[in-house]
């Protein structure tokens, strides 16, 4: 989570050479995790 600028980092597809995968959600996205389908979670909640 970067608080300052208001962004959480999304690492996935993890492999040897670290993450395949790094997505920056900001306010107005939306985050759907993975391992618990059908749950989805605000950034703007999360950040506050």
């Amino acid at each position: 989570m970067n608080l300052p600028g208001a962004e959480i980092l999304v690492f996935s597809q993890p492999g040897p050479d670290g993450y395949a995968s790094v997505r920056i959600a900001r306010r107005g996205d939306v985050l759907s995790p993975v391992g618990l389908p059908g749950l989805t979670l605000s950034v703007n909640h999360i950040l506050g």
